[in-house]
C-alpha cells in the first residue's frame, strides 16, 4: 500500500508540474504583443489579391496589440485575430487554399461582396469557425465540408458553386443560417433536423428530389426553395411522383450518410479492432499510465477553458439571444432560453429605414465591429439588399425603466436636422438596450483628420473643414434651442462622434443620451474633451458643450490629435496659446494640409479667434452656440462672396481677352 501512495503521489506531483508548465507557457504566450504566424497568414492572403488598395494602406506593423487592431478588417482579442470582415472592398484574385488555417483563433470571417474566384479556402483547422460569409463572389468547386466546427452562419449565396450540398452539414448542432441561393448546386437536400435552424435559401440551383419531411425543413416556405426544377415537397405545392425516396447518397467528399458509420478517419470499423487485438499485454500498460496523466491534464485545461470563456462572454461585445433583431455571430452562445415574455420589440421612428427591414433579414445579416466609446459598442450590419445600418448597443444603463427609456427616445428621435444622424429604431429589454440608426460611409472625422498620413491619402482641404465646421455648428445651434432646459444638450461631442455622409456633410452622433446614465457614470464617461470646471464639479452643463465644440474646431484647424486620459495627442488649448506666442504662429499652428490656401489665410485666423473664445477658462466667458453660428455663417458668406468675385474677374478677363482677339483678327483682314 505504502508503495502504491508513493507511485499515486508521484503521478499527482508530476501532473501539477507539467500543469504548472503549460500555465506558464500560456500565460507567457498571451503576454507576447501580436502573433507573428497570424501576421504572416494575413499578409500572404493580402499579396494573393489583387486590387487589395485599401489593405495595403492599412495593413502594416502589428496587426494585434491585445484587443485592438488598425487593420481594416481585423478585430483582435488578447493578441489573437478573433474576426476578419473584409466586406465590399472589391477584392479581386483567389484565395489560397490554406491561407487562413493559421488563424486559429478566428470566429467570424466574411468576404461578401467582392470579385473573389476559384475554390474556397481550407477551413478545417479553424476550431472556433461560427460566422462565414463568402457570398456575393465568383467563387466555383465544391461547398465546404463541415469538420465539427461550431458554425452558425454560413452564407454562400450569389457565386458559382457546384457539387451537391454537403451532408456532413447534418451533424452541424449549432447551425442556424445556411444561404446557398443562385449557385449551380445539384443532387438532393440533405434532412436538415437541427431546431436551431431557422434561416433557410436554397433557391435558384439544380437540385432534385423531395424536400425532406423533417420537422425543421417542414417550417420553410416556397421562397426557401424555389428556381429548382427538379424539386417537390409541401412546401412547394408539388407532389413527388415516387414516394420519399431514403436519405440521399453522401456526396463525392462526404464522409458518410450516418454519422455514426463515419470511418472516413480511420478510427471506427472493424479493422481498427483488429488492430487492438493483436497489442501486447505491455503495449497496453504504458500508454494506460500515460492516458492517465493526460486524463487528469484535460480535466484540468477543460475547466481553465470553461471558465475563461465565462470572463470571455462577460467581457466580449455579445448582443443577447432574447434580441429578437440581431442575431449574427456576435450573438450569446451560451446561457439558458430567455422567457418570451421578457422578449422587447424593436420600435421603429420615422427615420429613413423605418420600417426597410424586417427581423429574418436581420437576424442572418453580416455584422461587422465599427468601435467601442462611452456608450457601449458600435456595430455596422450589412442587409441583404444591400443597404447597412448601424447598431449601438448601450451598456451599463441602470435603474431605467422601459417606459423611461421609450420617452426619452421618442424624444430625441423627434430632433430632425440634417447635422444630426437619424435615429432609425431602438430596443429595450431586460438584458439589452439597442439604438439602430443610418450609416455613414464615410466614417468619422477622427478618421479623416488622423488616418493614415502620406502617400496615398485624400487631403482634407480648406473648403471642406470650413463647411464640416459650419455644419457642425448648425448641428449643435439647433441641439441647443430645441433643448434649451438639458444639463448638456449634446454631452458627448468629439470627433469621432461627428460622421461624413458622402459629401463630406458632418452629422453628429450619440447626442442626447447624457439622461440614460446615472449621473456618476455620466461623470465618468461623457464629455471627451473635459471642460476646466468639469474637472472640479463633475457637471455637464451648455457651457461645456461650448468647450468641447472649441476644442473639435483646434482639431480642425491643427490637425493633431486632442488628448484624453493619458491617449497620445497634446492639450490643444494650452498647447495653440503656447504657439501663438511664437513669431510664424500660423505655420506652427495651422494644418499644412490647409496652409498651401493662402487666400483663406485670414478666414483660418478668425475661426482660430472662435476656437479660442470657446475654449476660455471662464464658462461665462464663453460665447452661446447660437452666436458662434452667427460668426461662423458670416465667414462662410464672406467666403462665398468671394468665390463669386473670382469667379466674376475670370469671366471679364476671359471677354476681355476674347474681345482683344476678335479686334486683331479685324484688323488683320482689312
Amino acid at each position: 500500500m505504502g508503495y502504491e501512495r508513493l507511485i499515486i503521489r508521484l503521478i499527482l506531483r508530476c501532473c501539477s508540474c507539467l500543469v504548472f508548465l503549460l500555465c506558464i507557457c500560456s500565460d507567457s504566450y498571451a503576454a507576447e504583443p501580436f502573433n507573428s504566424t497570424e501576421r504572416d497568414a494575413l499578409l500572404n492572403l493580402k499579396n494573393g489579391l489583387r486590387n487589395n488598395t485599401i489593405l495595403l494602406k492599412s495593413w502594416s506593423g502589428p496587426q494585434c496589440l491585445q484587443s485592438q487592431s488598425r487593420w481594416k478588417g481585423v478585430t483582435c482579442m488578447n493578441g489573437r485575430v478573433k474576426e476578419l470582415l473584409l466586406v465590399g472592398m472589391g477584392l479581386q484574385g483567389s484565395i489560397k487554399e490554406n491561407a487562413l488555417l493559421n488563424l486559429t483563433e478566428l470566429t467570424a470571417i466574411s468576404f461578401r461582396e467582392n470579385g473573389l474566384d476559384g475554390f474556397l479556402p481550407n477551413l478545417s483547422a479553424l476550431s472556433k469557425l461560427k460566422f462565414i460569409d463568402f457570398s456575393h463572389n465568383k467563387f466555383s468547386g465544391p461547398m465546404p465540408e463541415y469538420f465539427s466546427t461550431p458554425w452558425k452562419h454560413l452564407k454562400l449565396q450569389y457565386n458559382n458553386l457546384s457539387g451537391s450540398i454537403p451532408l456532413s452539414l447534418v451533424n452541424c448542432a449549432f447551425l442556424e443560417t445556411l444561404l446557398v441561393q443562385k449557385n449551380n448546386l445539384t443532387g438532393t437536400i440533405p434532412p436538415f433536423n437541427q431546431s436551431s435552424l431557422k434561416v433557410l435559401n436554397v433557391s435558384h440551383n439544380n437540385l432534385s428530389g423531395s424536400i425532406p419531411d423533417t420537422p425543421t425543413m417542414q417550417s420553410f416556405n416556397d421562397s426557401s426553395f424555389l428556381g429548382n426544377p427538379g424539386l417537390c415537397g409541401k412546401a412547394l405545392n408539388t407532389s413527388c411522383p415516387s414516394p420519399t425516396p431514403p436519405a440521399p447518397s453522401p456526396s463525392p467528399t462526404a464522409p458518410s450518410a450516418s454519422p455514426t458509420a463515419n470511418t472516413s478517419d480511420g478510427s471506427h470499423g472493424p479493422s481498427s479492432s483488429h488492430r487492438s487485438i493483436k497489442l501486447t499485454i505491455a503495449e497496453i500498460v504504458v500508454p494506460s499510465v500515460v492516458a492517465l496523466i493526460l486524463i487528469a491534464l484535460l480535466f484540468y485545461c477543460y475547466f481553465r477553458m470553461k471558465a475563461a470563456k465565462k470572463a470571455a462572454s462577460r467581457s466580449s461585445p455579445k448582443l443577447n439571444k432574447n434580441v429578437e433583431i440581431i442575431e449574427s455571430f456576435q450573438s450569446s452562445s451560451s446561457g439558458a432560453e430567455v422567457d418570451p415574455k421578457n422578449k422587447g420589440r424593436i420600435v421603429f421612428t420615422s427615420g429613413s429605414y423605418a420600417p426597410a427591414f424586417d427581423i429574418d433579414e436581420l437576424l442572418g445579416a453580416s455584422a461587422e465591429l465599427l468601435g467601442r466609446g462611452n456608450f457601449g459598442s458600435t456595430y455596422r450590419a450589412l442587409l441583404e439588399t444591400g443597404e447597412s445600418v448601424v447598431v449601438k448597443r448601450l451598456k451599463d444603463i441602470e435603474g431605467l425603466t422601459k417606459k423611461e427609456f421609450d420617452q426619452h427616445m421618442e424624444c430625441i428621435s423627434k430632433l430632425q436636422h440634417r447635422n444630426l444622424v437619424p435615429i432609425a429604431a431602438y430596443y429595450f429589454s431586460k438584458d439589452e438596450k439597442l439604438i439602430v440608426c443610418n450609416y455613414m460611409p464615410n466614417g468619422s472625422l477622427f478618421d479623416r483628420l488622423h488616418g493614415i498620413r502620406g502617400l496615398g491619402r485624400m487631403p482634407l482641404n480648406w473648403k471642406s473643414r470650413l463647411n464640416i465646421a459650419q455644419g457642425i455648428v448648425r448641428g449643435m445651434s439647433f441641439l441647443h434651442t430645441q433643448c434649451p432646459h438639458r444639463k448638456s444638450p449634446h454631452g458627448n461631442l468629439k470627433s469621432s462622434n461627428v460622421l461624413l455622409d458622402e459629401h463630406l456633410q458632418p452629422t453628429l452622433s450619440d447626442y442626447g443620451l447624457a439622461p440614460l446614465l446615472t449621473p456618476k457614470i455620466a461623470s465618468l464617461r461623457l464629455m471627451a474633451y473635459k471642460a476646466p470646471e468639469y474637472l472640479h464639479t463633475k457637471r455637464i452643463s451648455p457651457q461645456a458643450d461650448v468647450w468641447t465644440f472649441g476644442v473639435l474646431l483646434l482639431e480642425l484647424l491643427t490637425g493633431k490629435m486632442y488628448s484624453t486620459m493619458g491617449s497620445p495627442g497634446v492639450d490643444l488649448p494650452e498647447w495653440v496659446s503656447s504657439a501663438h506666442r511664437v513669431i510664424n504662429w500660423r505655420s506652427e499652428i495651422f494644418d499644412l494640409e490647409i496652409l498651401v490656401h493662402k487666400e483663406a489665410l485670414t478666414q483660418m485666423v478668425e475661426m482660430l479667434d472662435i476656437a479660442l473664445t470657446c475654449v476660455d477658462e471662464s464658462p461665462h466667458r464663453r460665447p452661446k452656440m447660437s452666436e458662434v453660428l452667427e460668426k461662423v455663417e458670416r465667414i462662410k458668406e464672406r467666403d462665398k462672396e468671394e468665390e463669386n468675385v473670382s469667379l466674376g474677374r475670370f469671366s471679364v478677363g476671359e471677354a476681355s481677352s476674347s474681345s482683344h482677339s476678335m479686334k486683331s483678327v479685324a484688323s488683320s483682314t482689312v
